[in-house]
């Protein structure tokens, strides 16, 4: 039987925007900056690597996703994809009794947040949004 990955990790931040694919990288870079626990890892054309530490330990990577950009029909239009990361349930004498849950999981949500806030300021007429499945 194939192992079900958290629902979480279909979470993503969807961007259009008429800022430049250089921009939206710029500021989400940036950001970082606000975030102690969210670290730019590097960057390839379109696209910037981030990952999310860990609570107990710095060097502990508990998230790793991305961020890609492209130019297209004249607007710029990004996401934010888990890449890698760590997940934990409840159990009770080895038995599941939640569902699973990606640690660190509130830091991502937050970094997509500040940098949905963030492009919305820089571009007022930019349409970004958070896709979360419910869990269950």
């Amino acid at each position: 039987m194939a192992k079900k990955p958290p629902k979480q990790a279909q979470s993503a931040l969807r961007i259009t925007t008429s800022l430049t694919p250089r921009r939206v990288a710029d500021i989400a870079t940036e950001l970082t900056s606000e975030f102690n626990r969210v670290h730019l890892k590097g960057a390839d054309e379109g696209v910037v690597h981030f990952s999310i530490s860990s609570r107990l330990a710095e060097r502990l990577e508990s998230i790793a996703f991305d961020l890609v950009v492209a130019k297209e029909g004249g607007k710029t239009h990004g996401a934010t994809k888990l890449v890698r990361y760590t997940w934990t349930r409840a159990r009770v004498l080895l038995i599941p009794v939640s569902p699973k849950k990606i640690v660190a999981y509130g830091a991502y949500r937050a970094y997509m947040e500040g940098l949905a806030a963030r492009i919305r300021v820089e571009d007022p007429s930019s349409s970004a949004a958070i896709s979360e499945p419910t869990q269950g």
